[in-house]
């Protein structure tokens, strides 16, 4: 039988998730995917501004198959890119956190 493990640390290795990041298990949409890493940093840095937590990665412990299936598909392609995932239920607050910063220039 499997044992769950915390997700604070993997395989006794602490994960280096920051305080502003998402929690394993957490609901995640993702925000988009930023031409630069430069970009994606800017973006992380307005939602934490605005106290949306977010994150680089997707969700180690999703709990449905198929996205399961597609992030694995997405890792073994070598499909990188900069993507952006925020908590589903916070998703349009952060929308709306960006729509304010480009009208603020930031």
């Amino acid at each position: 039988m499997m044992q769950a493990i915390p997700s604070a640390r993997r395989g006794g290795r602490p994960t280096g998730r920051s305080a502003g990041e998402l929690p394993a298990g957490t609901g995640r949409r993702r925000l988009g995917n930023f031409r630069t890493p430069e970009l994606a940093s800017r973006v992380q840095e307005v939602l934490a501004e605005a106290g949306i937590p977010s994150s680089r990665e997707p969700d180690p412990e999703r709990p449905e198959r198929w996205g399961r299936l597609l992030d694995w598909l997405v890792h073994m392609t070598g499909a990188r890119g900069n993507r952006l995932w925020v908590p589903r239920e916070r998703f349009r607050e952060a929308v709306r956190a960006l729509e304010q910063a480009r009208r603020e220039g930031r």
